[in-house]
């Protein structure tokens, strides 16, 4: 379940309204869709989202049958991808402000990691591709009455 609801709002404004003029990392399952999506924000929503915010996408972890077969478990897999974060974005990680992540099996290193060198860090779950325009089939069964609200033509659906 998603810790944090894209319809959920404070003073009649959606909470990615209220996050402005920061370095955000994005780790999702839809990279390339987010990339494509994050200069179109102004264009999804009524009000502005990620006001001049600077996005950086990184993607999710996805252990694999392959990874089980070549010896990596998932407790090793997990730990790799967090050491390779930390080497990948060594620099970058220096300025960032704020981390939201996907839905993943990892969630709870992922937060720990960021939360050691002292970065928020929010698991917004299955919900935080839509904040950027982006659904599959499943998310626009399940969140319907969210999307009845705000998809509009500008909209990515990545599984057809």
């Amino acid at each position: 379940d998603t810790t944090l609801s894209l319809a959920n709002k404070f003073k009649d404004k959606l909470w990615i309204e209220y996050i402005k003029n920061k370095k955000i990392l994005v780790i999702t399952s839809e990279q390339e869709a987010i990339n494509t999506q994050k200069d179109k924000l102004n264009d999804m929503w009524s009000g502005k989202v990620f006001e001049n915010c600077d996005i950086i996408t990184y993607n999710a972890p996805e252990h694999k049958v392959t990874d089980n077969e070549k010896g990596v478990g998932v407790i090793d897999y997990a730990q790799k991808y967090v050491n390779y974060i930390g080497t990948k974005l060594k620099e970058e990680l220096r300025e960032i402000d704020l981390v939201l992540i996907t839905d993943t099996p990892f969630s709870w290193l992922i937060l720990y990691f960021f939360q050691q060198i002292k970065k928020p860090v929010i698991d917004v779950g299955e919900e935080l591709e839509m904040c950027f325009g982006v659904y599959n089939n499943i998310l626009q069964e399940k969140y319907s009455d969210i999307l009845k609200v705000y998809k509009n033509e500008h909209w990515l659906n990545v599984r057809n």
